[in-house]
C-alpha cells in the first residue's frame, strides 16, 4: 500500500501532544500514535494531488501529446502495480513518459510507437545513443 505524507494542517490539528522526548503523537483508543511512526495517509482511488497537463501545460516535462500524462502519475501507477524487475509495456509510448518512469523505479520496459518523432523524443529522454 502506498502513502502520502500528512499535510501540515492535519499534523497541527491531530498530533497535538508531545512526549518527554519531544515526539509528536495523538491519542487513540488503542494508545498513542506517534507521528514519526505513522506512514501517512493511504493513497485513495481519487488522486487529486497530481495535476494533469490539461491544467498545467507549462511543465518542462510536457511534450505536446494530447494524451500525455505527468511522470509523477505514471510513477504512482507503476509502483502500485508492479515490483522491481517486472516488465512495464507501453505500446503507444509517445514521448516516453511511461518508460522513463519505469526506468527510474528499476522496472524493465518495452516502449513501442510508430511515429519517428516520438522515437526521437524517447531517445533524448532516455539518453539513448545509436
Amino acid at each position: 500500500e502506498q502513502y502520502l505524507p500528512y499535510r501540515e494542517d492535519y499534523i497541527n490539528k491531530m498530533f497535538r501532544y508531545k512526549d518527554k522526548d519531544g515526539r509528536l503523537y495523538r491519542k487513540r483508543r488503542s494508545g498513542k500514535q506517534f507521528l514519526d511512526e505513522s506512514p501517512g495517509t493511504s493513497v485513495g482511488d481519487v488522486w487529486n494531488d497530481i495535476f494533469s497537463y490539461q491544467t498545467i501545460t507549462r511543465s518542462k516535462e510536457y511534450h505536446g501529446y494530447p494524451t500525455e500524462k505527468p511522470e509523477k502519475l505514471l510513477n504512482r501507477i507503476i509502483l502500485a502495480s508492479s515490483n522491481e524487475g517486472n516488465i512495464v509495456a507501453d505500446f503507444f509510448c509517445g514521448s516516453g513518459t511511461t518508460i522513463s518512469a519505469a526506468e527510474k523505479v528499476n522496472r524493465k520496459w518495452i516502449g513501442v510507437d510508430n511515429n519517428p518523432k516520438a522515437i526521437e523524443i524517447c531517445k533524448k529522454r532516455l539518453s539513448v545513443k545509436e
